[in-house]
């Protein structure tokens, strides 16, 4: 079954049998490009998410979900989309992913329309990875609430049974982790500062350094 996004991006002509119409692209206004986008974020907004009764139904992080970070290249960001694409397949009933059309559209209107053009044609790049998995249920995109972080975004896919679970799991985590660690500051000449974690349990030092200045 066709999701309704994509129903939006072949209506405007931008997909065509499932490839991507550059020349339609190629003569785009950058009013028509936002007005995707915006039109995108009211299609997938977070109220139409359902909780699933399943304890593997997932949030993607931003990068596994094809965003720009950390790394904006489209090859790169393809092939991260390809992994989680591979994850839902084989180990989840469904994935969360952030809608990239809508979060990517700010470069649509600051940078030159060439560029925004060119923008707006790896998003669709990434969508194409994703799309079998999301017309078959696998992986929803949504577009991210502005009250909600993502931590309780996600937290909002797991049933109500599940969400205290991992409530009372991170809470013991970090008890833990407060009893069983100790930080300090190190100073060092050249103005330096290292920060030193000792796991007490494991007898495992981690140490960081950040640079303040002299």
């Amino acid at each position: 079954m066709q999701h309704i996004l994509f129903e939006l991006l072949e209506n405007a002509g931008f997909l065509k049998r499932a490839a991507i119409n550059t020349g339609r692209i190629a003569g785009a206004k950058r009013s028509e490009l936002v007005s995707i986008a915006e039109q995108s974020a009211e299609l997938t907004s977070t109220s139409t998410v359902t909780n699933p009764d399943s304890v593997f139904s997932h949030t993607a992080s931003l990068s596994l979900g094809g965003g720009p970070t950390p790394c904006a290249s489209a090859e790169c960001r393809i092939r991260r989309a390809r992994e989680l694409v591979q994850f839902a397949a084989f180990y989840s009933d469904r994935v969360i992913i952030n809608n990239i059309l809508f979060t990517s559209s700010g470069r649509f209107e600051k940078v030159p329309i060439d560029e925004a053009r060119s923008a707006f044609h790896d998003e669709l790049e990434i969508i194409l990875v994703f799309r079998p998995l999301i017309e078959s249920g696998l992986i929803v995109p949504v577009t991210p609430t502005t009250t909600l972080c993502y931590h309780c975004l996600g937290k909002t896919a797991l049933p109500d049974v599940d969400r205290k679970r991992f409530d009372g799991s991170l809470r013991r985590f970090a008890k833990r982790f407060e009893a069983e660690t100790e930080a300090t500051l190190e100073y060092w000449e050249d103005g330096s500062v290292g920060l030193n974690i000792q796991v007490e349990s494991r007898a495992q030092e981690i140490r960081r350094g950040c640079r303040l200045g002299s």
